[in-house]
C-alpha cells in the first residue's frame, strides 16, 4: 500500500485492487455477502485503504457503512471517494471543513472505440474534434465528476449528460446538464501513466 500524498486537509492512496473481504468487519462483509469473490476483493481494497487514510486524518473508522444508493457513510467531518481498476484501487479522503465534496475515478488506459463515443460525449463534445485518449480523460473525469456531485442528484450517470473540457496542465471542468446543483461547474484534474488515468474533482468550501 502506497503511503498517503498530499495535503494536510486532503489524503490520496493509490493500493492493490483486492484484498481478503473476510477481514473486513461484519457490517461491511454484509454489503457484499451476495457479490462475487472480484467484487468482495475490490470492496475489501477500497474500505482498508480509506481507513489508512484516515488514520493519517487523525480519524478511526472501525465500520465504514454504506447508504441505500451504496455510497460509503464517511465519519463527521470527512469526504472521500473510492474508485477501482482491474489492477489498482484509488482513495481520496478530506476534511469537510477544506472540501464539500470530492469524487475521484481510475481507469486502465485502453482503447476507446469509436462507435462508443456518441454514449460517452455530450453533443458539445461530438462536435469537437477528438482524440481517442482524450475521450478516455473526459470519461474518467466523468466518472469523477458525477460521483463528487452524487449526493445532490437523483438520477444515475448518464455520461452524456457531463460536458468536460480539458485544459493545460491536466486540469479539468465539469457541468452536468438539467442537475439542481448549488454551483455552475465542477473542477478537477487527470493524472496519467501508461497504465492508467485517474480523475480527481472537487468542490471547496468556498463554491
Amino acid at each position: 500500500m502506497d503511503q498517503p500524498r498530499s495535503h494536510p486537509e486532503f489524503l490520496v492512496g493509490l493500493g492493490p485492487a483486492a484484498d481478503d473481504w473476510t477481514r473486513l468487519p461484519g457490517e461491511e462483509q454484509t454489503y457484499v455477502e451476495c457479490a462475487g469473490r472480484t467484487r468482495r476483493n475490490e470492496f475489501a481494497a477500497g474500505r482498508q485503504l480509506a481507513r489508512h487514510l484516515l488514520h493519517g486524518l487523525g480519524h478511526t473508522a472501525p465500520v465504514l457503512p454504506q447508504d441505500t444508493a451504496g455510497r460509503v457513510t464517511w465519519p463527521v467531518g470527512i469526504v472521500g471517494s473510492i474508485s477501482h481498476s482491474r489492477s489498482v484501487c484509488l482513495v481520496v479522503v478530506a476534511r469537510a471543513t477544506a472540501v464539500r465534496s470530492v469524487g475521484v475515478d481510475i481507469e486502465e488506459v485502453r482503447p476507446v472505440e469509436p462507435d462508443l463515443w456518441p454514449w460517452l460525449l455530450s453533443e458539445r463534445e461530438r462536435s469537437e474534434r477528438v482524440s481517442a485518449d482524450a475521450v478516455l480523460a473526459r470519461f474518467s473525469a466523468k466518472e469523477a465528476a458525477y460521483k463528487c456531485a452524487s449526493p445532490w442528484l437523483a438520477t444515475a450517470f448518464d455520461p452524456r449528460q457531463v460536458d468536460v473540457a480539458l485544459h493545460a496542465g491536466g486540469r479539468f471542468t465539469a457541468t452536468i446538464a438539467g442537475a439542481p446543483l448549488p454551483w455552475s461547474r465542477l473542477t478537477g484534474w487527470t493524472v496519467r501513466t501508461d497504465r492508467w488515468i485517474a480523475a480527481v474533482a472537487v468542490v471547496p468550501q468556498t463554491a
